[in-house]
């Protein structure tokens, strides 16, 4: 037991991205109403893309600003995002944050 303990301790120092990578190997889910940064997101982004290719049309930053700005809560009764990978998961199935090949002004239009 005290050697998982100096071993999470010592995974602590490597940094946020290693540790999510840790967690996910063991099966283990962050804690409830956690909330990710971009670069969690990004990681578990790239090891859906990896696992199924339908993934690449999926726009990641776009998911985070819009969670970021509502305060990482969701429904009605803006209930706090108990599991932002299922949410993002989610978003993903209901077609949400699908990446434009074109965008939707032109520049010109604010010169």
């Amino acid at each position: 037991m005290d050697k998982e303990i100096m071993d999470m301790l010592s995974a602590l120092k490597k940094g946020q991205a290693e540790i999510m990578e840790q967690l996910r190997k063991r099966g283990a889910k962050p804690k409830a109403g956690h909330v990710p940064s971009l670069d969690e997101c990004n990681l578990y982004y790239s090891d859906c893309c990896d696992k199924d290719s339908t993934w690449l049309s999926f726009d990641v930053e776009d998911f985070y600003d819009a969670n970021a700005a509502k305060g990482w809560v969701q429904g009605k009764q803006q209930k706090p995002v108990k599991d932002w990978q299922a949410h993002m998961r989610n978003w993903k199935r209901c077609g949400y944050c699908i990446r434009k090949s074109t965008p939707k002004f032109k520049a010109s239009e604010y010169e």
